[in-house]
């Protein structure tokens, strides 16, 4: 009991000693990719599929091999007596279809490790999506908390200058409207301190750290596109997406199998023996003989039963491996459409919408301060770059979700280029 205690002691102080030389590796400001290669080296998924892939290549190390010969030891006519009739020992080997199916058997099991292997490349993915759309998340939140900050800044200033009319003359309800809009901004704000704690949680998770472990701020990633097509997207997808290597691994294994189940349908498995006969009874010699046994699968059916349905699985496989590569192609084309679509609503919040707010939102403020322009018209201006800066915050967000699934639909990190050089389709 001691010991055990012990034991969980000195675990739990590792456990206190890697969660704090964790918190020291974040880089700062935390990045994007950072986030992705932090996940993806300690998912436990990942180190499992690895192990579970280990396990399959040993045990098809063991479809390989000849079975465990057998030691056989007989006694006749018991009980003892110098009449004995006979003891006899002596070891058996079994041969399965004459030994033409092991190296199939175990080219099935090789392959089937593969699939396994390739799905720890598929967690990979699951886990560079998730954890991409989590830095996603936090950056569009801290992005929000800035612009809200802003914001509030920019809601003092039209208050004061509310202020400043009533005082010399002007309506008295400037001053309650502006109020109002103040203590809007100032709730938006408060409430996306808290979508940025919650998606700070969802990246500690991620990385196996304590919910509450601090975190440094996101950097800022600039607007990037694709930088390929989608056929050529789609051509190296069709290579290194795990799904499409997985159902190719399959088929191979399952064909494997027909292959063998084959051979012991076609092939008998014979059994030999190596006999030692006591001298006893009426023996007063030492002797040795041998014995065989042959299988004779072609009667009954059962074997042929099993290499028709073998037959049947290495056909499904291979057109279930023809299915995967349709599939993937059609969801890229998907993921392909959403980044394009946000690549150019980012561009044109950047390029058109927000420079126009921007201009109203100057022209009205300097015709207020100047009484040639009434609140509603200032507080419609400053509310439409409010909306159109949060827009834009939200579609740099949706880009780059949309390029996160881009990613997972290809299976590997599509190139990207700057959005100022990007092209639409």
């Amino acid at each position: 009991m001691r010991f055990r205690r012990r034991m969980l002691a000195v675990v739990a102080a590792v456990l206190c000693v890697s969660t704090s030389a964790a918190a020291q590796e974040l880089p700062s400001p935390l990045d994007r990719d950072a986030v992705i290669a932090l996940a993806i080296e300690r998912n436990p998924t990942i180190h499992a599929a690895h192990d579970r892939a280990r396990a399959a290549d040993r045990r098809a190390d063991a479809d390989g091999t000849l079975p465990s010969p057998e030691l056989d030891l007989q006694v006749w006519q018991l009980p003892f007596s110098n009449q004995q009739g006979m003891v006899m020992a002596g070891v058996q080997q079994r041969f399965p279809a004459l030994g033409s199916a092991l190296g199939q058997r175990a080219a099935a099991g090789h392959a089937e490790a593969r699939a396994i292997e390739l799905g720890s490349s598929d967690a990979e993915r699951a886990v560079r999506r998730r954890a991409a759309h989590a830095f996603t998340d936090y950056f569009e939140a801290s992005a929000r908390v800035e612009l809200h900050a802003a914001h509030i800044e920019l809601g003092k200033r039209i208050l004061a200058a509310a202020q400043a009319r009533a005082q010399a003359g002007g309506p008295l309800t400037d001053a309650a409207q502006a109020e109002v809009e103040l203590a809007t901004m100032v709730v938006e704000h408060q409430e996306a301190r808290v979508r940025r704690q919650g998606a700070r949680a969802e990246i500690d998770a991620l990385l196996l750290r304590p919910a509450d472990a601090p975190i440094p701020d996101p950097a800022t990633p600039a607007p990037v596109a694709p930088a390929w097509g989608i056929a050529q997207i789609v051509e190296e997808a069709s290579k290194r997406r795990p799904e499409v290597a997985i159902a190719r691994a399959e088929a191979d294994a399952d064909e494997a199998r027909r292959i063998a189940a084959k051979r012991e349908w076609l092939v008998p498995s014979v059994s030999l023996g190596a006999l030692y006969f006591a001298p006893v009874g009426m023996t007063d010699q030492h002797g040795v003989g041998f014995s065989a046994s042959i299988e004779l699968p072609w009667l009954w059916g059962e074997k042929k039963a099993r290499s028709d349905a073998a037959r049947f699985d290495a056909s499904a496989s291979l057109t279930r491996f023809e299915g995967s590569r349709v599939q993937v192609a059609a969801e890229i084309a998907s993921a392909y459409r959403d980044a394009a679509a946000a690549a150019l609503r980012v561009r044109s919040y950047d390029e058109q919408v927000l420079p126009a707010s921007r201009k109203a939102l100057d022209v009205a403020l300097a015709g207020y301060t100047t009484a040639r322009t009434d609140l509603p018209t200032l507080l419609l201006a400053s509310r439409a770059v409010v909306d159109s800066e949060l827009a834009r915050v939200v579609a740099a967000a949706a880009l780059e979700h949309a390029l996160a699934e881009l990613d997972g639909t290809a299976g590997f990190p599509i190139p990207r280029k700057p959005l100022s050089q990007w092209s639409p389709p």
